[in-house]
């Protein structure tokens, strides 16, 4: 446990026990020991001068802050990581923290911001090749087209969503496929109830 990496005093090893520590307990549902081991990890790469993980850790706690509904905090540490991944050059890791960012902008009804966000991570992960978080912010395009009442181009950005995404992300893949099914039917598209289905299906295997 932690005592023994306390034990050890070895900085760089109770670091990363507490990230992984952190996110074991955010997925118990246990966010406020998360966000308390997700602060710690702050604290500690801070004290090592290893500024990718301080920026690392500062968006973990930034995700943490947002599990507990504490979203200006949340997106102040979203903001301070992608400014320190962007100085050190870290650009894919910062076109994540944007597109959680953009995420936080579209739940906040920044539609605008949302979208901007949004393109700067697209064109940092196509140009790295991460088709995951490609297919991932066509996803959340085609969930502002919805909100903008754009129907069918939240359709369209929810099946290319689907044919980017890997196999390992059916979950995502089949919350993309109800939700196309849901744009094609505002436009009357015979396919929408077929969709729906192969969506449900996809999250239940």
């Amino acid at each position: 446990g932690r005592e023994l990496v306390v034990e050890l005093a070895d900085p760089s090893l109770e670091r990363q026990f507490s990230v992984d520590l952190s996110l074991v307990r955010s997925g118990q549902g246990r966010i406020h020991e998360a966000l308390a081991l997700s602060e710690r990890a702050l604290e500690l790469a801070r004290a090592l001068g290893n500024r990718r993980e301080e920026a690392v850790a500062m968006g973990n706690t930034g995700a943490r802050l947002s599990e507990l509904g504490r979203s200006d905090a949340a997106h102040d540490h979203y903001t301070q990581a992608i400014a320190i991944l962007t100085e050190i050059g870290e650009r894919r890791a910062a076109a994540v923290f944007e597109a959680h960012l953009a995420n936080m902008d579209q739940e906040r009804g920044d539609l605008a911001s949302a979208k901007a966000r949004l393109e700067r991570a697209l064109a940092v992960q196509r140009e790295v090749g991460d088709w995951a978080w490609e297919g991932l912010i066509q996803g959340y395009f085609g969930h502002i087209a919805l909100l903008e009442d754009k129907a069918r181009q939240a359709a369209s950005a929810y099946r290319e969503a689907g044919a980017i995404l890997p196999g390992s992300y059916r979950r995502w893949a089949g919350q993309f496929l109800a939700s196309q099914a849901v744009a094609e039917a505002l436009i009357d598209d015979a396919a929408a109830a077929e969709h729906l289905a192969q969506g449900r299906t996809t999250l239940q295997a």
